[in-house]
C-alpha cells in the first residue's frame, strides 16, 4: 500500500480496518493493532486461552503459531 499509494493511504486502511473489526466484535473484547496489517483481539475465551504462570509473550507466541498453521491448512488443496 505504502508504495502504490503513498504513506498516508497505508495508515489509513488499517485503521479501517481496526474500526470494522471493533464494530464486529463484542464489547467486551479488546482490539489493537499488533504491528503492520496484524491486530490482536483480546478476549476471555479463544484461540490461545492463558495459562496460569504464563508471560503475555508465552501466550501471544502460541497464538501467533496457530494463526499460521490455520493459514498453512486453508492453503492445502484437497486432491
Amino acid at each position: 500500500m505504502n508504495d502504490s499509494y503513498g504513506h498516508l493511504t497505508g495508515d489509513e486502511l488499517p485503521r479501517q480496518f481496526g474500526a470494522e473489526l471493533r464494530s464486529a466484535c463484542r464489547a467486551t473484547g479488546v482490539i489493537g493493532r499488533w504491528g503492520g496489517d496484524e491486530f490482536i483481539l483480546l478476549y476471555d475465551c479463544g484461540l490461545a486461552a492463558h495459562t496460569a504462570g504464563e508471560e503475555m509473550k508465552e501466550l501471544v507466541a502460541r497464538a501467533d503459531a496457530a494463526m499460521y498453521e490455520q493459514k498453512a491448512a486453508s492453503r492445502v488443496k484437497v486432491a
